[in-house]
């Protein structure tokens, strides 16, 4: 909302921010739950060895950093030709992932599970 008032945003630009925040939240919660089934650490004496020591952790925030700045990345290069609908392209990029990651989670992400 401040973001949306300091620039000047129409309610249909802040909307669309909003829906493109909540769609990276989800893509980075169905990654985390992908890496975490592909890299599972169970011998944790605590939960705090596996936020702090688990390479799924680092693989799942690094992903989502990058993500993060291809998006912002695709966003700056589309503006000239697009205007404000530039970040309709971004948020299709994510909804795409979310879209794979979950059709992972359906699929392969079930068998991985199973065999915990």
């Amino acid at each position: 909302v401040c973001l949306a008032i300091a620039f000047s945003f129409t309610a249909g630009e802040a909307l669309v921010f909003l829906l493109a925040g909540i769609a990276v939240g989800l893509c980075m919660a169905l990654l985390g739950l992908f890496v975490n089934l592909c890299m599972p650490k169970l011998d944790a004496p605590n939960d705090m060895v596996v936020v702090k020591q688990s390479g799924a952790v680092l693989v799942t925030m690094l992903a989502c950093f990058v993500l993060v700045l291809a998006g912002a990345g695709l966003y700056v290069l589309c503006q000239g030709a697009l205007g404000a609908a530039a970040v309709f392209v971004p948020l299709a990029l994510v909804l795409a992932l979310c879209a794979a990651l979950a059709f992972l989670l359906a699929t392969k992400g079930v068998k991985l599970f199973r065999a915990l």
